[in-house]
């Protein structure tokens, strides 16, 4: 199991750093988005994976946004630099949610 949790991880960080870069974080704010990942990302994935259900990641919704609206606060607290730090952790979820998607649906052979 240690080995899911570093692959989502993984992946959400790499996702999620490309993602705000493009969106012109860096410096501190940068170091915030990859803190507050390492800190929401076990618990979504714990929760995905024994909750399966066999909807396709639905079930993993709440979690998720629960996970987002933390981060939200976070980058509102922590992120002064950021422009719009609320619009920010809306895309940069949705972003790294559906495309992580559709990569952990091409690795299990769809």
């Amino acid at each position: 199991m240690g080995k899911v949790y570093l692959f989502s991880l993984g992946m959400t960080l790499v996702l999620e750093v490309i993602f705000a870069r493009t969106w012109g974080v860096k410096g501190k704010d940068f170091r915030v988005i990859l803190l507050m990942n390492c800190l929401t990302n076990p618990f979504v994935v714990w929760w995905h994976y024994s909750h399966l259900t066999g909807t396709f990641g639905l079930h993993t919704l709440l979690p998720e946004i629960s996970a987002m609206a933390v981060e939200m606060i976070l980058l509102r607290i922590f992120c002064k630099n950021i422009h719009a730090p609320l619009l920010l952790g809306i895309c940069i979820n949705l972003f790294s949610y559906c495309l992580g998607s559709v990569i952990l649906f091409i690795i299990q052979g769809g």
